[in-house]
């Protein structure tokens, strides 16, 4: 949460005014390190329990 701050825009219902500014910059990192982590996860556990005792012979 701390990391990646994304953050929509918020106004006050009466006036219209902004109380919280959009922000957006750090969603592209977001997504980059999200699709990374569910590409590389399966990937590692796949090599490390081919490099275990419980690796097939296929």
């Amino acid at each position: 949460n701390q990391l990646f701050v994304v953050a929509r825009e918020v106004r006050d219902p009466v006036s219209g005014n902004i109380l919280v500014a959009a922000n957006y910059a750090t969603l592209g990192w977001l997504l980059i390190t999200v699709a990374l982590v569910s590409v590389l996860a399966p990937l590692i556990t796949i090599a490390m329990v081919q490099r275990s005792r419980y690796r097939t012979q296929d």
